[in-house]
């Protein structure tokens, strides 16, 4: 395992973090087992330079994706060294506030036997597209977990109808490949709420829908959840790696990270209709492989572009997303117990 270097600069990034406040919204939408296998043996089930001792697949009930956007008022390290080094946990220096996105799914994992027996099954969750606005929430959640966040603008608003959102996402890249083609900020997501329903989860919804919420927050649609409910722990895998600095196909370095997140104090839960969400994922050539092989949203022809709103940059063909499932909810968090689970050999 690699070993982290702390400084003064990056003392409010060591793990754990506690934070406090936490506004969600989570949009559910279908995703093939296909898709999600193909991600799994691309990132996590490959076998060279040998395979892990892991075997990662498709939940065959749970074949999902969960777009969640996060707002955090405060979150700040609980890292019991530096809260003896530099001061109290109320301090103000070492509190962050910041915005996230991002597009998670639950999986599959078995450990695997020397005789290649497949024992010790429980789900995890990973997350291909992360996103944040945070330079030093990216830093943490790059150098020290290892997910592959993207620093982005992500803008947070009072959408149309009362209660409702509306969210604008933009990143650096490149709209295409090409040698004339410069760098710039292009959008990525655009999405927007109607208000909350009055009652709980729609009629409309699935056993299958009504069985997620159930298993994640312990209750279903139109339960109160003003008091609060059991705290629900998820265990995120990410694959660490660091490229090589000459030929980016190869990985100097390369592990099977675990970490985990554990939410209480849930409250404010509250329902949308999933025909008044508005999600558009805006295609560039940036964005074509996530969207392309883990969303499988298909390659534009010679459509026009959508453009959701007006707007530098707002030009690009847009690919809309079905919803399922929408709620929001607020909520305590704890992110903790990062462990390397296998480093890989060099390539």
């Amino acid at each position: 395992m690699t070993l982290f270097r702390e400084s003064f600069a990056t003392q409010q990034s060591l793990p754990p973090w506690e934070a406090r406040g936490v506004q969600s919204w989570c949009f559910l939408f279908p995703l093939s087992a296909t898709a999600i296998q193909r991600y799994l043996d691309e990132y996590f089930n490959f076998a060279h330079p040998e395979p892990a001792p892991f075997r990662f697949s498709a939940l065959a009930e749970a074949q999902f994706g969960c777009l969640t956007i996060s707002y955090y008022p405060v979150i700040a390290s609980t890292n019991k060294a530096n809260m003896l080094r530099y001061g109290p946990q109320t301090t103000s220096w070492d509190h962050l506030s910041y915005n996230e996105m991002y597009v998670a799914a639950p999986v599959l994992c078995n450990r695997v036997t020397p005789d290649n027996l497949l024992v010790d099954r429980q789900i995890v969750w990973i997350q291909p597209v992360v996103m944040c606005d945070n330079s030093s929430v990216v830093f943490a959640t790059r150098e020290i977990v290892g997910i592959d966040t993207m620093h982005a603008t992500i803008n947070l608003r009072p959408g149309r109808a009362p209660g409702s959102l509306h969210v604008d996402t933009q990143f650096s890249g490149f709209k295409t490949f090409s040698p004339t083609t410069a760098e710039g900020p292009l959008p990525f997501l655009h999405l927007e709420t109607g208000s909350p329903l009055p009652g709980g989860l729609p009629e409309a919804a699935t056993r299958e829908d009504k069985a997620f919420l159930e298993g994640l927050f312990g209750v279903i649609g139109g339960v109160d959840l003003v008091g609060g409910v059991r705290p629900t722990t998820t265990r995120l895998i990410s694959l660490k790696q660091f490229r090589d600095a000459y030929d980016l196909r190869l990985a100097t370095y390369q592990a099977i990270v675990a970490s985990t997140a554990t939410h209480t104090d849930v409250s404010d839960l509250r329902f949308f209709d999933p025909k008044e969400v508005d999600l558009d994922f805006m295609w560039s050539a940036s964005a074509e492989q996530i969207l392309s092989s883990f969303l499988q949203l298909g390659r534009p022809g010679d459509e026009k572009a959508s453009a959701p709103h007006e707007g530098p940059g707002w030009d690009l063909v847009g690919r809309q997303v079905k919803i399922k499932v929408a709620f929001a909810y607020t909520n305590n968090a704890v992110y903790d117990q990062i462990e390397t689970l296998h480093t890989f050999g060099a390539e």
